[in-house]
Formats: structure tokens, C-alpha cells, sequence
């Protein structure tokens, strides 16, 4: 049967795997295999009687700067001097090949000096930006949430706002895991230079899910934006011209939201209710809205124009239940079952229980 003329496969690896792709190329040339050109994700290898040897190490001095352009230029003749041509550079790598005819020695020959020259830095570099930008967003992300006064809760009542927050940190959690593997990684290399044993070869699995890592973070950071414009609108409310008045609804896999608001020359009657698929969020849901409830600032960002007052409790034949007041306005939050209700009204009764039969028709009339 003929040989095929040439082979395609997977490679694509990061800077810190170049031990492993060293131990593919070194794999494929013990078969008879020879790099012949490097692609964006892939390399093509032709068959050869005695392929010619390859080196990868990491790309140093890649800046625009006068002096790494130097070095590099100086390290590069180095090589080329030594019988070693560039062949590409991939992914932070340099991908060395032997001149045609010749053997030459490894680019790298004492461990000690291409720990101390090449791995040390990168290796700390990596593992450092990848844990500040990790540690920085996550942190960047949860305080801004709560500065701004949202509950925890809140992302959990839109499917798209839910997805998001998700697959956002996802990405975070992935870039701290990564950035300590890196740590991981740098002190076995240390440790075994120090013992006087060669370089630990990653895993090449491992290695090559790390080669696309930036890629599956570009994918999805962009799914994230594309769902985040899918949920443009959701939520917003719609006006009532004969009522005065506007509702808001919002639905996701975990919890229904329902929002009336009635404009009246003497006041608003406002009426939230939140309907949850697990009783532990209705229980979260409702602590937060007593809890705010004493707290001025954040009243007014909800637009609550209330004083700050305690909700105290009462037995009106739900669950749960809280009554409270601020001169002419009264307040009710309640919870019966897995569903919050926060009703506020000038000038009306809440724990009559007449008045709580009429709001729930004039709701009911409104959904329907």
C-alpha cells in the first residue's frame, strides 16, 4: 500500500506546553514523520527517511522595543549559526528545525540555564496576569453588583441575565484555574531542575485544551454579548392608558416577576409579586425586601418614597406576613408558599381582609 505524501493533524499548543509539543514532533520523527509547515490550529508533516530534528521553546523578546529587537535578532543568528533554521512562530512558540544535512546540538543544554533564562519569568509572567485579571474581574464584578444596590437574587429572575452572569464567571473561574496550574506546573519544573532531572512533559491532552483556551474564551465572551442582546427589551414595562399606570414582567426558569404601578394625585399603589419555582428563594426574596425597607438609600434607588421603617409582623391567614406605615402610605409584604407579594397604597387598609379581595381582582383583570 503507498505511503500518503503528507499528514495533517491537531497542533496547536500554548507557551508553557512546549515540552509537549517538543515530545510530539520528537514522537513523529521516531516514526518517520517530518514538520513541514504549521498552521493556525493545525501541522502538516511529510514522511521522510531521517526527518530533520525540531526544538520548541517559548518566543522571548517580543516587544517593538530597540532592545528586544536587538536581543532577538542576536538570538536568532545564534540559532541560525548553531545549524538551527526558524521554521514558524505559533501560539508564543519558536519552532526550530535542523538545517538539511546537519545534527545539531539542542538549542537549550543545561537545564540550570534555560530554567534561570527561558522558563522562570515566563512561566511567573503567565500564571501572574492570569490570576490578577481572574481575581480582579471577579472581584470587580460582585462588588460593583452590590454597590449598586442589586440582590443577589435579581440575576436569577431573567433567563438571559442568568446565562450571562454564568458563562461570565465560568470564564473567571476557568482563568483562576488555569493561572494556578501554571503555579503548579512552575514549581515542578523548579524542583526537578534543582534535582538535576529533565523538564516535566505536560500531559498532550491536557496540553492541547489549553492550546485552544483562548479561543473557547473569544467563543464565549462573544455568546455572552449575543445573549445579552437577545434580552434587550425583556423586562420592559408597558404603559396602561386606562389605568395610569404601567406593568413589568419579567420569566425565567426559576421565578416569575409581576410589577403593577397605579399613578394617583395622592400616591401610588405599587404591587410586586414574585412567584418561585423553590421555596428558598422565596424565602431569600422576601428577607432582602424587609430588610429594605430600613434602609433610606435603598428605597430611593428602588423609588420607594417612604421613610425607613420595621415591618411588623401580623396575621392576616398567609404564611407570613408584615404590615407597616409612613404617614398616609401603608405597606404589606407577605409570602404564602413559594409566591412574595409587597403591596404599598395610600389611604387603604392592607390587613382588611376586603380590601386584599379587591386588589387581587383588579390584578387579576389586568393579566388577563
Amino acid at each position: 500500500m503507498a505511503q500518503t505524501d503528507k499528514r495533517i493533524r491537531w497542533f496547536h499548543y500554548s507557551t508553557e506546553d512546549a515540552k509537549a509539543a517538543q515530545a510530539e514532533l520528537d514522537q513523529l520523527a521516531a516514526e518517520g514523520w517530518e514538520l513541514a509547515e504549521l498552521g493556525l490550529l493545525t501541522a502538516t508533516f511529510r514522511p521522510a527517511s531521517s526527518p530533520r530534528p525540531c526544538w520548541v521553546e517559548p518566543a522571548r523578546w517580543r516587544s517593538m522595543g530597540r532592545k528586544d529587537t536587538e536581543r532577538r535578532a542576536d538570538y536568532l543568528e545564534l540559532c541560525d549559526e548553531a545549524g538551527w533554521d526558524l521554521l514558524d512562530e505559533s501560539g508564543g512558540l519558536w519552532f526550530f528545525q535542523a538545517k538539511p544535512g546537519t545534527d545539531p546540538a539542542p538549542v537549550q543544554t543545561d537545564g540550570t540555564v534555560e530554567w534561570t533564562s527561558v522558563w522562570k519569568k515566563i512561566l511567573f509572567n503567565q500564571a501572574f496576569n492570569l490570576l490578577f485579571l481572574g481575581i480582579f474581574w471577579t472581584l470587580h464584578f460582585w462588588v460593583q453588583f452590590v454597590w449598586k444596590g442589586f440582590f443577589l437574587w435579581e440575576p436569577l429572575l431573567s433567563n438571559t441575565a442568568l446565562g450571562a452572569t454564568v458563562l461570565f464567571q465560568v470564564l473567571l473561574l476557568a482563568e483562576l484555574i488555569y493561572g494556578a496550574y501554571l503555579l503548579s506546573y512552575r514549581r515542578r519544573c523548579r524542583r526537578a531542575v534543582a534535582a538535576g532531572e529533565s523538564f516535566p512533559v505536560p500531559g498532550r491532552w491536557g496540553a492541547r485544551l489549553r492550546g485552544v483556551s483562548k479561543l473557547g474564551a473569544g467563543v464565549v465572551l462573544v455568546g455572552t454579548f449575543l445573549l445579552l442582546l437577545t434580552g434587550v427589551g425583556e423586562g420592559q414595562a408597558e404603559y396602561l392608558k386606562d389605568h395610569a399606570g404601567y406593568t413589568r414582567q419579567r420569566r425565567s426558569v426559576f421565578a416569575e416577576q409581576w410589577t403593577y404601578r397605579q399613578f394617583q394625585s395622592h400616591g401610588s399603589l405599587w404591587v410586586e409579586s414574585y412567584t418561585c419555582r423553590f421555596s428558598w428563594l422565596a424565602e431569600l426574596i422576601c428577607g432582602d425586601l424587609l430588610a429594605l425597607e430600613g434602609d433610606g438609600e435603598a428605597l430611593e434607588k428602588d423609588l420607594h418614597y417612604h421613610a425607613p421603617v420595621t415591618p411588623a409582623p401580623a396575621e392576616l391567614g398567609f404564611d407570613r406576613a408584615w404590615t407597616y406605615h409612613d404617614g398616609e402610605l401603608s405597606g404589606l409584604i407577605l409570602q404564602n408558599g413559594t409566591q412574595v407579594v409587597r403591596i404599598e397604597a395610600p389611604d387603604i387598609d392592607l390587613t382588611n381582609p376586603d380590601i386584599l379581595i379587591e386588589l387581587r381582582q383588579r390584578i387579576l383583570k389586568l393579566t388577563e
